[in-house]
């Protein structure tokens, strides 16, 4: 089988039997990489989870938005990646942590859809999808399809318009008479 956006190499349709899309290097086409610590909007007025209103409210530049957690204590546990060490203790500062992030397109399959590949910081295992920085993220992809207008109304995408059809009743009751 051809993989779209490999310069037409040949892949076994196991490869794509046996991999989730997600974690197939042919169908990734787009990462969450992070772009250093952020300070959050001063505009802000919720209280909880904080990011997804500064995603939804305005609109994206570029493909850069938010993640924020509150800093309890348990980031390094959770968020480090490998460095993973559940006897740490971190004093809680109360404190907000913002990160910063880019969507950035791979180059490859282009395709009419996003597989995204995301940080553990975002979204860890399958536990992880309905996190705080999870729902920023989503928070920012439908703010990326659905822009705001100067008075922050949602803008609908451009839809494709469908050519004039007869008239199906019409159709129907020329058949039916036998015209």
């Amino acid at each position: 089988m051809s993989v779209p956006g490999w310069n037409g190499e040949k892949v076994s349709e196991k490869e794509f039997e046996t991999r989730t899309p997600g974690n197939n290097k042919y169908l990734v086409n787009y990462q969450v990489v992070p772009r250093g610590e952020a300070t959050p909007p001063p505009w802000l007025k919720g209280i909880e989870n904080r990011a997804v209103e500064a995603n939804a409210v305005h609109n994206l530049r570029g493909r850069i938005f938010y993640t924020s957690t509150k800093n309890d204590g348990h980031e390094n546990k959770v968020c480090s990646g490998s460095t993973y060490n559940p006897d740490e203790k971190k004093p809680a500062t109360g404190d907000e942590v913002w990160r910063k992030w880019e969507i950035v397109y791979t180059g490859n399959a282009r395709v009419p859809f996003w597989i995204v590949r995301v940080p553990k910081e975002i979204i860890s295992g399958h536990g992880g999808l309905w996190s705080d920085n999870s729902i920023a993220l989503f928070t920012a992809l439908y703010r990326l399809h659905f822009p705001v207008n100067a008075e922050g109304v949602n803008v609908l995408p451009s839809t494709t318009q469908i050519p004039e059809a007869p008239d199906a009743e019409r159709l129907n009751k020329d058949e039916l008479a036998g015209e």
